[in-house]
């Protein structure tokens, strides 16, 4: 059994080698590996660091966005399963071993997840993040309240040839809509909830960069709710959570920005929070904070 593991990657050589020596830490798991870094253009050291790993394979990429330089990665893949590791995060060194262990007992599987630290740019270990359910019914549901990141994902390549690619017109939410559609074509799932990855937090987050996830993943959900024929009920509580999520998380950034000094730039986030919710615009604005 081999397993491919495509880390897409752009401009991080530092982050790019502590994913690829987690995954070379791998304790033995009953498969082989190789590992494809899609590199999109970088013009850092990426391909020299890389040169010190004769076991990696880069393969160029000039897609513009993660999921178009994750099909590069797909489409060179010569695994009968597929592992996806973002070049910020890190693998924990029994997380192929307890997959398969658990895949083992189930052999119709076609997609697993499992749960992983949320850790800040350091990697200083915090809260356990689960994800949603995928042992129970109406999986494709499950997957409209949660997001799941491609660290924590692993999925046969048959069911990725079934369903298609990633969609590369987006470039924030394209994974959330990769897994529904996997979701959605009935393939068998489980979900794991030992934490077997570190999820890297950004330094500081960029609110520019979160208001376009919340634009993208409002139109891949709105999309699915379509198609799963979701109730007018569950479509509300859904979008609730999703607005006063990144509401809260833009307000952070308009805050920062008005402590930075840049009150240009605090008056664009406090504008996106009030498109995004205007309850929470108009609370924090009572608030002050």
């Amino acid at each position: 059994m081999l397993v491919s593991v495509i880390i897409p990657t752009r401009n991080r050589s530092v982050l790019l080698k502590e994913a690829i020596e987690s995954v070379l830490a791998q304790e033995p798991f009953g498969g082989e590996i190789e590992i494809l870094v899609a590199d999109d253009g970088s013009t850092d050291d990426t391909a020299q660091m890389l040169s010190n790993y004769s076991t990696v394979r880069r393969i160029p990429s000039n897609a513009g966005c993660a999921g178009g330089t994750r099909n590069v990665g797909i489409h060179q893949a010569k695994g009968e399963w597929i592992a996806f590791l973002d070049d910020d995060d890190v693998w924990l060194p029994n997380k192929l071993k307890s997959c398969f262990a658990k895949i083992e007992k189930r052999l119709e599987v076609g997609f697993v997840t499992h749960a992983a630290y949320i850790c800040d740019h350091l990697l200083n270990r915090g809260d356990i993040w689960t994800g949603p359910n995928l042992n129970g019914t109406n999986l494709p549901a499950a997957f409209l309240r949660d997001v799941v990141s491609p660290t924590v994902v692993l999925v046969r390549l048959e069911v990725l040839n079934k369903v298609g690619c990633f969609i590369t017109d987006i470039s924030r939410a394209e994974d959330r809509d990769m897994w529904l559609r996997i979701l959605e074509s009935s393939v068998p799932a489980l979900s794991i909830p030992t934490p077997l990855a570190l999820y890297r937090l950004r330094e500081q987050e960029n609110g520019e960069m979160l208001y376009k996830t919340w634009e993208e993943t409002r139109s891949v959900l709105n999309k699915h709710f379509a198609i799963q024929r979701t109730s007018a009920y569950d479509k509300f509580t859904i979008l609730r959570q999703l607005n006063g999520w990144y509401a809260d998380r833009i307000w952070r950034c308009a805050m920062q920005a008005r402590i930075d000094g840049d009150a240009k730039r605090a008056a664009i986030f406090a504008t996106c929070v009030r498109n995004v919710s205007p309850i929470h615009w108009i609370k924090f604005r009572i608030r002050g904070t």
